[in-house]
């Protein structure tokens, strides 16, 4: 099973008293990548890529609504980061706190949108 598959189980079943919909944006099966948005009920959105070598990110775009980004990456590009290479953006690219918590793609997810859950239903 690929792990956009999976994600996307994890999605319906765990999640969908927040997702609307999900939808894959770039499939590359054969090589094992893919983009996946989710439609979420506040009218956000939630962009989640992986790659072949599991580099990966899941964004929730808040933008237009209150003008912020969550954003958990493995992207070596804060070495200064206890976590690194993984990360977490909280509110805003700028702000950027040490990723806690397992890599595992499944229980990252699970993590995600349960942060998202808390926020909007605030």
């Amino acid at each position: 099973m690929s792990l956009t598959i999976k994600i996307k189980q994890i999605l319906e079943k765990e999640f969908s008293d927040i997702v609307i919909e999900t939808k894959d944006m770039l499939t590359r099966q054969s090589i094992g990548s893919g983009k996946i948005r989710c439609f979420i009920k506040d009218g956000s959105f939630v962009d989640i890529f992986v790659s072949q070598s599991l580099r990966f990110s899941c964004h929730w775009e808040r933008r237009a609504l209150d003008g912020k980004i969550y954003r958990v990456d493995n992207a070596p590009n804060h070495p200064e980061i206890s976590s690194a290479p993984w990360h977490f953006h909280y509110g805003s690219d700028s702000i950027i706190k040490p990723f806690k918590g397992s890599t595992e793609i499944g229980e990252i997810i699970k993590g995600f949108f349960n942060l998202i859950r808390s926020i909007i239903k605030e």
